[in-house]
């Protein structure tokens, strides 16, 4: 039942990233970020799609298929972590544009970019050699060593608990520099 929710997630997504692309008054660093956001969100409702098929056809014990099967369980481990790390990435750009030091934005993209997209492989990539020297049996969808599975799920536990930390109780006069964006979707859809 969950591929149903998750086609639907699917669908949605593209469409909302298909929106944000389209329309240029929507274009500014918030939104890239969220752009980004959704597109791992796309990516890991693909990969999860992909692997499940994979599992479902119950692939022949040949090289070829069990490699494919594993290459979709990596790619599906690298987008939960993506999108763990582009949630902290919201966090902390929403923390940089209310903190007492507001940060420039656009400054700050490359170092977005290398925390969305780019830290997940320090993680995933160490998790699929243990995986490959010490587990490699079927399609490792099982975790026999916790230890391993461990290698993907510190640094995701460690981005939800930064999360909170460098959050603040927001008060009105936190708000006032977002008052444009309500403008904007008042535009966008109507009163």
């Amino acid at each position: 039942m969950y591929t149903v929710g998750y086609s639907l997630s699917l669908v949605s997504l593209l469409v909302a990233l298909t929106l944000l692309a389209a329309f240029r008054k929507l274009r500014c660093t918030r939104n890239f970020i969220h752009m980004n956001l959704f597109l791992s969100h796309v990516l890991r409702a693909a990969a999860i799609l992909l692997r499940d098929s994979l599992l479902w056809l119950h692939f022949p014990r040949d090289l070829e298929a069990v490699t494919g099967c594993r290459l979709a369980q990596i790619l599906t481990q690298y987008c939960v972590c993506a999108n763990y790390f582009w949630l902290l990435v919201e966090g902390l750009y929403l923390h940089n544009l209310l903190g007492p030091m507001a940060f420039m934005g656009e400054s700050y993209l490359p170092a977005y970019l290398l925390l969305g997209w780019g830290t997940p492989l320090f993680f995933v990539i160490p998790w699929g050699i243990m995986r490959y020297l010490d587990e490699n049996n079927e399609c490792w969808e099982r975790n026999d060593n916790l230890g391993y599975w461990w290698i993907i799920r510190c640094p995701i536990l460690v981005s939800i608990l930064v999360s909170p930390k460098r959050a603040k109780i927001l008060k009105k006069r936190d708000l006032q520099p977002l008052r444009h964006c309500r403008g904007y979707v008042i535009k966008l859809l109507g009163n």
